[in-house]
C-alpha cells in the first residue's frame, strides 16, 4: 500500500510527497529500475563534492551498490520515496532484524538531495516508516540502529520522536562537547553485536561508535564531504573521529519501550 505525506523544504519552494511503500519485494520490476537508477544519481550528488558529475568512484559505486543484494529497492523490508513533482529527490529504507535477542529496525540508508537538505525531510520521512500500525508486530523493546558520515543525519536521529504509544529511554553515543559520555556496558556490547552484522568484514571502534569503511567495498564513494551541520559540537566530532578517506560511518542506536 503506498501512503502519501507531504513534507515543506527550506531551499525548494516546491513540495515534497512521500510515498510508503510497504512491501517494496511487489514492486513492479520497471519502477524497482528507475528507482534504482534515480537512488544513484541522487547519492552521487549528496557524497561526491561540488565535482560529483566528473567524480566516476562515486557514481560507479552507487550504482554497484544499488544493483547488488541487499541494497536493491525491492530489498527493503520497507521504503519510502520522496518526490518533488516527479522527480525523486529523497529516500529511506529500513530492514527487520533480530540480533542478540532483540528486535532490530535497521534504517538500511536515507540520502536527500542536497537542495531539499535540512527542511525535515528525513525527520517526517522516519516517522512515516515507523507509523503506529505498523510499530504494533513488535514487542515491548525495539533497538533502532543506523549507520552514517553525516553529521546532520546524526542529529535528525537525536530530534525524532517516538511513534505514538513508545517512548525513547536511551540515545547512542551521546556527542557533547567533552566528548562522548560512557554508555552501559549492554549497549555497548549490543552495539559491537550490531557491527558484527551489519559490517562483518569492517574493524569496529567500540569506544567511539565508528564503524570503519563500511562503504568502502563499493569505492570511494565520499568525496570532499562538507555537511552544513548547525551544531559545532557533532561536525567537530565527525570531522575528527571519522575518516573520511575510509569511508567510515558512525553506528547510531535508539532504544524504544512501549508504553502501557
Amino acid at each position: 500500500m503506498n501512503k502519501p505525506t507531504s513534507s515543506d523544504t527550506a531551499k525548494s519552494k516546491t513540495p515534497v510527497i512521500l510515498k510508503v511503500l510497504d512491501r517494496p519485494q511487489e514492486m513492479k520490476p520497471q519502477y524497482a529500475e528507475h528507482l534504482a537508477g534515480a537512488f544513484a544519481e541522487i547519492s552521487a550528488r549528496a557524497t561526491g563534492g561540488k565535482d560529483w558529475q566528473v567524480y566516476s568512484p562515486g557514481q560507479d559505486g552507487w550504482r554497484d551498490y544499488y544493483a547488488s543484494p541487499g541494497g536493491r529497492p525491492r530489498d527493503y523490508a520497507r521504503l519510502v520515496v520522496g518526490y518533488a513533482g516527479e522527480r525523486v529527490v529523497h529516500f529511506t529504507a529500513l530492514d527487520v532484524l533480530q540480533i542478540g535477542g532483540y528486535d532490530v529496525i535497521w534504517f538500511h540508508i536515507a540520502i536527500t538531495e542536497p537542495e531539499f537538505q535540512g527542511a525535515g525531510v528525513l525527520l517526517k520521512a522516519v516517522a512515516a516508516l515507523l507509523d503506529p500500525m505498523w510499530m504494533e508486530r513488535f514487542s515491548s523493546t525495539v533497538h533502532v540502529v543506523f549507520r552514517t558520515p553525516n553529521p546532520i543525519v546524526y542529529e535528525s536521529l537525536q530530534a525524532i520522536p517516538p511513534p505514538l504509544r513508545w517512548r525513547i529511554v536511551g540515545r547512542y553515543p551521546e556527542i557533547k562537547e567533552t566528548g562522548l559520555p560512557e554508555a552501559p556496558e549492554e549497549i555497548r556490547s549490543f552495539a559491537k553485536a550490531v557491527a558484527a552484522r551489519l559490517s562483518p568484514e569492517c574493524p569496529y571502534d567500540s569506544e567511539r561508535f565508528v564503524i570503519k569503511g563500511y562503504f568502502k567495498k563499493y569505492g570511494a564513494l565520499y568525496q570532499n564531504l562538507n555537511f552544513p551541520c548547525r551544531n559545532p559540537v557533532t561536525s567537530s566530532f565527525f570531522k575528527q573521529q571519522l575518516d573520511e578517506l575510509n569511508q567510515d560511518g558512525l553506528l547510531t542506536i535508539s532504544l524504544l519501550e512501549r508504553e502501557y
